[in-house]
């Protein structure tokens, strides 16, 4: 665990801990009201953020789905009008997820085609284009297929980082067997069949 802790702080948090950071500040939650009770929810572009960073986590494993880009596409035609795209990617730069915010987002706009619909994000985009890493059509599809052991992603989105290579190394040796136990769901797989088969045997669905 010491060394797992090691590993983390090495790499993973020399991107995120920063971007996390804005969770702990009320400033950057919004109110809402839900009947009687009052809710705090993040703020469009720190929800965006985060949205960004899962995304980033599922590609680099080979999990990355295609309805994640779709509720990408919805978060940001929500904050489109209201949003400065340049400001936001100038905002990740500071938390080290700039190259990963960039190519997420433009990930988005080859997969949809919807550079016209979202101008100013791709102006935006394009402004950066020198931290692409994705710019082919066969890389994309690579890059959208499920893997099971999601070494080739890996490979792929590993200049993301902004971390040296011996880190990033030891950061995949280490976190490997936790990565694989998150994301294996023959057992979570099995166990869900059991608990049905459970109920349906004492009557409680139907």
């Amino acid at each position: 665990m010491i060394a797992f802790w090691l590993a983390t702080h090495l790499v993973q948090d020399r991107h995120f801990r920063e971007a996390w950071k804005p969770v702990n500040d009320k400033s950057t939650f919004s109110s809402i009201h839900l009947d009687d009770a009052l809710l705090y929810v993040l703020c469009d572009q720190h929800a965006l953020v985060l949205n960004l960073i899962s995304m980033f986590n599922h590609l680099e494993v080979g999990k990355i789905r295609l309805k994640s880009f779709i509720d990408l596409y919805m978060m940001a035609k929500a904050v489109n009008h209201t949003l400065d795209w340049h400001q936001f990617l100038e905002d990740r730069e500071p938390e080290n997820i700039l190259k990963i915010s960039v190519n997420m987002l433009d990930l988005l706009l080859s997969l949809f085609n919807c550079h016209d619909e979202f101008p100013d994000l791709a102006c935006a985009v394009s402004r950066r284009r020198s931290f692409l890493e994705f710019t082919d059509s066969q890389t994309i599809e690579k890059l959208m297929t499920h893997s099971r052991v999601g070494l080739t992603h890996r490979v792929r989105v590993a200049r993301l980082y902004e971390a040296s290579e011996p880190r990033l190394l030891l950061w995949w040796i280490i976190s490997s067997p936790f990565r694989r136990a998150a994301y294996r769901s023959g057992k979570s797989s099995r166990l869900k069949r059991d608990v049905r088969r459970l109920t349906r045997c004492i009557g409680l669905t139907g």
